[in-house]
């Protein structure tokens, strides 16, 4: 039994290292951020995504879910909800929506008036048949008021 263990982990690990191999990594760039659905009470944020896949494959994705710091504070956190085919030597733009509640927001609003920049990071995962595939993004937006 303990040989059957050691077997399948071994399996395992070889099966992980032909991924890497096989599967390139898809480039991730945020193209913009749209302010859709507002109310009084909430907007949502929708970050428009170039996937760029560098695989001779096409890439479906079933479920991305992720999380959004501003100035390392947690903002929001969502998930998709329908499934993405990235196609092969392409590029794709994918919509991540990020619903926003206003009281939320206006606790931090004043230290980010102040800011002349403002940090944001994007981290989560992508589901994809076989596998889960974590990723993260992070930069800063230049305040000009």
């Amino acid at each position: 039994m303990r040989i059957l263990m050691i077997v399948a982990l071994l399996s395992l690990t070889a099966c992980s290292g032909l991924l890497d191999r096989l599967m390139k990594e898809p480039k991730i760039d945020i193209e913009r951020v749209d302010i859709r659905e507002a109310t009084l009470t909430q907007a949502k944020l929708v970050f428009i995504l170039k996937v760029q896949n560098p695989n001779n494959f096409d890439i479906k994705v079933d479920e991305v879910s992720y999380k959004v710091m501003l100035n390392d504070t947690a903002f929001a956190t969502a998930k998709t909800d329908k499934a993405v085919t990235v196609k092969e030597k392409s590029d794709t733009y994918v919509e991540l929506p990020l619903p926003v509640q206003y009281d939320r927001l206006i606790k931090n609003i004043q230290d980010l008036l102040k800011a002349k920049s403002i940090g944001y990071k994007i981290e989560g995962e992508a589901k994809l048949s076989s596998f889960t595939l974590p990723f993260k993004e992070e930069g800063k937006f230049e305040i000009e008021l």
